[in-house]
């Protein structure tokens, strides 16, 4: 079984900052950091996005190699949870951020960033859906241009039930985050840059309003799936538990991995603080053997 398995750090860089973060990957036995650049920002003077592009190519090339040195890679990062701010000065600071993000998983020779879409949590659930559909498109076409400077593909991450709210979305919708992706990738070459993180809880998280699973995601972007936050939840909100800990039909998940050959990372995005501060590296290291075990155990009878 030869299925690279990464772990997102965001969890244990509040707890043991960078470094601290990669040693706990390694130490968890996964192959991969996927890690998060979407807690650094320019407005922040005490960030390294509050310096230079040469402080920050410094800062992360430093991350590389502490990371390859403990034989820990970055397949993929994640940038902005937020795109559109509604407001004009804060909206060129998160692009700029944006921006940033991408030299960030450029210098730690990531292929991917991911970012979320334009949200209700911002924009308030009665919006104008074509509303939301261009702003979304307008933000992303922008980090677009900065993503084929620096050579990197930029994810669009599955959207779920937005708890804040208590409502799904409307990117959560399979029809319209279809649209909104196509909106974009059509768009002056944008499909060879522009492509999916298929987050698992975020869609189970609407399973009670959606009737496409995680699977059928997979299934309908194909080729385009190029990252994945793979957790699990109850199907009523998004939780981050760790595989086999809910609802998500995960033998559906892989079939629809293999149906579409996926090659790349199969990376967990776990609240790894859950079980409370001290024991992150405990749970860091049961939910990659988890996911190994279940690897292992499925190939290993295929390949049989």
């Amino acid at each position: 079984m030869d299925k690279k398995i990464g772990l997102a750090t965001e969890t244990l860089q509040i707890v043991y900052k960078e470094k601290g973060a990669i040693d706990m990957v390694k130490k968890a036995g996964a192959d991969c950091a996927d890690f998060y650049t979407g807690c650094y920002s320019i407005a922040d003077p005490k960030s390294v996005y509050a310096g230079s592009d040469d402080d920050i190519v410094e800062f992360f090339s430093d991350l590389k190699q502490y990371a390859n040195d403990r034989g820990v890679s970055f397949y993929q990062t994640h940038g902005r949870r937020r795109i559109y701010l509604g407001e004009t000065k804060s909206d060129k600071i998160c692009l700029e951020n944006a921006r940033r993000d991408l030299l960030a998983a450029k210098t730690l020779g990531a292929k991917v960033c991911v970012m979320h879409g334009v949200t209700i949590s911002t924009m308030g659930a009665d919006t104008n859906p074509e509303v939301m559909h261009s702003l979304n498109r307008d933000s992303f076409l922008q980090i677009l241009k900065w993503a084929k400077e620096y050579d990197i593909i930029l994810a669009s991450e599955t959207f779920g039930f937005c708890s804040a709210l208590n409502t799904p979305e409307l990117f959560a919708f399979f029809d319209e985050f279809k649209s909104a992706y196509e909106r974009i990738a059509e768009i002056d070459g944008n499909d060879k840059y522009f492509k999916v993180c298929i987050d698992t809880g975020h869609v189970n998280s609407v399973s009670k309003f959606e009737k496409h699973s995680a699977g059928d995601f997979i299934r309908e972007f194909g080729k385009n799936v190029v990252c994945l936050h793979l957790h699990d939840n109850d199907g009523f909100c998004d939780q981050h538990l760790p595989l086999y800990s809910g609802t998500v039909d995960w033998n559906d998940v892989f079939d629809a991995l293999d149906s579409v050959g996926f090659d790349g990372v199969y990376n967990l995005e776990i609240d790894l603080n859950r079980y409370g501060k001290g024991f992150e590296p405990d749970a860091a290291e049961f939910v990659v053997k988890l996911l190994r075990f279940a690897l292992n155990k499925r190939y290993s009878r295929t390949n049989g």
